[in-house]
């Protein structure tokens, strides 16, 4: 996969819009409004891709192709990043996978958790994992990890497996 992006004054001037956002078509709402889930999933179906955890609002219906987006921004030079194959996992970590590591290490994440509470984000004392501030069961998606949490429990699964596991890169994950 190629990335392509512009070093212009033209892209400096307009504040390095980036080609996903020069690229959409419709805003988010609107884009919600103008297709059905099956109309997208027939779309992804037709070209072969797997677009996962997307909803219509970030439907590739919603976006002009790419050849199109980088022929508007013909000034510059177009810097080129490739980025190798990698698999990513299809699932979230659950709290079962995650006690399993919490346990046999004993790991402490801390007892502060950003929760959903009286309308608004809100970090609180009191709350972690273990306690999220809603009903959980070990087939949930582990709640309230940091990224060195995420980071210490692929360093584990890596020893106990023999294989190598790491967090996606910000190019990857775009």
């Amino acid at each position: 996969m190629i990335i392509g992006g512009i070093d212009s004054d033209e892209a400096r001037a307009s504040l390095y819009s980036t080609v996903h956002g020069a690229g959409r078509l419709f805003s988010r709402n609107e884009a919600k409004r103008r297709f059905s889930r099956e109309q997208m999933d027939a779309w992804l179906q037709q070209r072969g891709v797997i677009l996962v955890g997307a909803d219509l609002d970030e439907s590739p219906m919603a976006y002009r192709r790419l050849p199109e987006v980088l022929a508007h921004h013909n000034e510059g030079r177009l810097h080129r990043a490739t980025i190798k194959p990698f698999a990513l996992g299809k699932f979230e970590l659950t709290v079962e996978q995650f006690a399993a590591f919490a346990d046999e290490t004993e790991y402490d994440t801390g007892s502060t958790c950003d929760v959903w509470q009286d309308g608004q984000w809100s970090e609180r004392p009191g709350y972690n994992w273990r306690k999220p501030n809603f009903p959980q069961t070990g087939a949930h998606p582990a709640p309230c990890l940091s990224w060195d949490d995420a980071k210490a429990y692929l360093a584990w699964l890596s020893r106990k497996t023999g294989h190598t596991y790491r967090l996606p890169t910000e190019a990857e994950w775009e």
